[in-house]
């Protein structure tokens, strides 16, 4: 290899580096994003607890979401991506309904979409999110169990219900907490988005191999998506420590946390707070105790 095999890449196959370089992006955003979807409801799911009072109606759907919630986890964070991809791409095909049946090849979106948003490239999208929504889910129930529960208690005191304290006060310190590690998956992900080549997604390692065929400059072709992805992951390592920082500002009170997310309620609940506290200020104040020592040493108090 030669830095003259690096230039004729460049210069012949740029637009196929670019596409490339696209779909993996496309693929480790959307698959991030996604997961941590999945990875917020399916830990929360995790998260449940049965007790001893509950009824039989409610005591069964709780044990039956912990336990496929525990499946999913289990199955998809044990087994390759490669492999889901394949198992995917081989059943999906086998899925009739009537005199439907779908077909891969045949999804495509129109004009030059069309070379991004293709059946393989939704396949693709399905196969990383799923994977991710895993590891995702392990993630942010560590986070949420992080959380100190008197931050819960402290919500539910505002007026909050168990939903508003979820949304509004647990998950979002939760994501804070997990940020780094989501951060480190996306990373992951830019990288093993290079598996679903396997499928027929065109992503970058998709394009290299391609062009090392066509061009017979198989090293080279490697070696410059070797520091694409060095790049892309640089950019993003950077980004995620951006955001941690500023994340990481002196904390608030805890009611100005949350009045961007319910104003109205909040200051009622404080405007009722301080008409309370100032009138039993108010009432203590009628009676107010003075303590007098009379002739013979003894104290004695007076109410006034």
């Amino acid at each position: 290899m030669s830095w003259d095999d690096i230039s004729y890449l460049c210069s012949k196959y740029t637009p196929q580096f670019l596409w490339g370089t696209l779909n993996t992006l496309i693929l480790a955003i959307i698959g991030t994003l996604g997961g941590l979807l999945i990875g917020i409801f399916a830990g929360q799911a995790r998260n449940i607890k049965v007790n001893k009072d509950d009824k039989w109606y409610v005591k069964g759907p709780k044990k039956a979401l912990i336990w496929l919630t525990a499946v999913y986890v289990t199955l998809f964070r044990g087994t390759p991506m490669m492999v889901q991809g394949m198992v995917f791409f081989y059943v999906i095909p086998l899925i009739k309904f009537g005199d439907f049946q779908m077909d891969i090849s045949a999804v495509t979106a129109s004009g030059n979409w069309g070379y991004v948003f293709n059946g393989y490239m939704y396949l693709g999208l399905f196969v990383i999110t799923i994977n991710t929504g895993a590891y995702m889910t392990e993630i942010v129930k560590s986070g949420m169990n992080g959380v100190d529960s008197g931050q819960g208690e402290a919500a539910r005191s505002l007026g909050l219900s168990s939903s508003e304290t979820l949304w509004g006060v647990t998950l979002p310190q939760a994501i804070k907490n997990c940020l780094p590690t989501i951060g480190n998956e996306y990373v992951v992900n830019i990288k093993d988005s290079s598996v679903l080549n396997i499928i027929g997604v065109s992503e970058l390692f998709y394009q290299a191999k391609n062009i090392a065929v066509l061009s017979y400059r198989i090293l080279g072709a490697y070696m410059i998506i070797a520091f694409i992805y060095l790049f892309l992951t640089i950019i993003a390592d950077w980004v995620i420590r951006l955001i941690d920082r500023k994340l990481k500002m002196p904390e608030k009170r805890f009611v100005d946390i949350f009045f961007h997310y319910r104003p109205e309620r909040l200051k009622a609940k404080e405007t009722q707070a301080e008409t309370t506290k100032a009138k039993a200020q108010e009432e203590e104040g009628k009676f107010i105790p003075v303590m007098n020592v009379g002739p013979d040493g003894d104290a004695k108090q007076q109410n006034f």
